[in-house]
């Protein structure tokens, strides 16, 4: 009988250091992509919010006189209109915030709710958009 060949306990040791190594390497470029990946999200979400806005500008001549809180519990503002209110998973949300004074030039914002506290606690990380369209990011959160 011949022997059989296979893989000695050094050289099964040394292929899972190996991808150890990579995973220990890979894995902070994987999670910040999936933060970033967020974000676009909510700045595409951002932009739709906008678009509503305007629509409704021209339909109407007046922007929405409600204030629209969506995607979390408005605790900061109570006559403002909740639309959802999932609870916070480990990475908290992304809530958004409409602006209806026609006053004033920020149009929505999405804050970056990491605590659930639900909604803007001073260092929360957030993006405003205009009603010209131009982004505006604040509190670390990403440009764009």
């Amino acid at each position: 009988m011949t022997g059989k060949k296979s893989f000695t306990l050094l050289e099964l040791l040394i292929v899972i250091i190996i991808v150890g190594v990579l995973t220990a390497v890979s894995a902070p470029i994987v999670i910040s992509s999936i933060e970033r990946a967020k974000w676009v999200e909510a700045v595409e979400t951002l932009g739709m919010i906008r678009g509503v806005m305007r629509a409704y500008y021209v339909e109407f001549e007046d922007y929405p006189s409600v204030r629209y809180y969506f995607n979390g519990p408005n605790k900061n503002c109570p006559t403002k209109l909740d639309i959802g209110a999932p609870e916070p998973d480990a990475e908290g949300r992304y809530i958004y915030d409409t602006n209806p004074e026609s006053q004033h030039p920020e149009c929505a914002n999405v804050i970056h709710d990491k605590d659930g506290s639900g909604g803007y606690s001073g260092g929360d990380p957030h993006i405003v958009i205009y009603l010209d369209g131009h982004l505006d990011s604040r509190g670390g959160a990403p440009e764009f």
